[in-house]
């Protein structure tokens, strides 16, 4: 359990440069204007069936793992394999990026270009967490999947538009 708790405080410690840099892609990062759709939830709330659900209309596409870029970890951390960026390729992504939105941008647009579709679906349980940010920065849409909570009114944006969908997993 130790070592688990260890490992888990590992990918959250950051360097002081890197901090500042983390914070600045983030204090700095502009309005979004990707039609993206982000699917959060707690974990095992049914973000995964959700997405795959949405991916399956032939204007969607999405990546294959959880991209995790706007939550709190170290974003210039070469192991989190962004968007499936080998470290060279990922060194580059980021060098040419002005910011976290910037970066988002560009690979949802390298993805469009290789797997086609109109629409990206972005989906990362831990993305409720920073619902602010991605409903200021980053969202067109947002599926909020939760088996306990049907309104929630701070999710308010003018940006936005919010479905709450209300998913469970019974035996048969």
């Amino acid at each position: 359990m130790i070592r688990k708790l260890k490992k888990a405080h590992k990918e959250y410690r950051i360097k002081p440069s890197e901090w500042y840099l983390n914070w600045r892609w983030r204090a700095r990062a502009r309005t979004s204007e990707l039609p993206v759709t982000f699917v959060v939830g707690a974990p095992r709330s049914g973000t995964t069936l959700i997405q795959k659900v949405i991916e399956s209309h032939s204007r969607y596409f999405a990546h294959d793992d959880e991209t995790a870029m706007f939550t709190l970890q170290n974003i210039f951390r070469l192991n989190r394999k962004h968007f499936g960026l080998e470290d060279k390729t990922l060194i580059e992504a980021l060098n040419n990026s002005n910011d976290v939105v910037d970066f988002f941008e560009k690979q949802v647009n390298r993805l469009q270009d290789n797997r086609g579709g109109d629409f990206f679906v972005e989906k990362t349980p831990q993305h409720i967490r920073h619902l602010p940010f991605i409903l200021k920065m980053a969202c067109t849409y947002l599926c909020l999947c939760t088996p306990c909570m049907t309104s929630l009114p701070w999710l308010a944006s003018d940006r936005c538009r919010c479905h709450c969908c209300a998913v469970t997993t019974a035996p048969l």
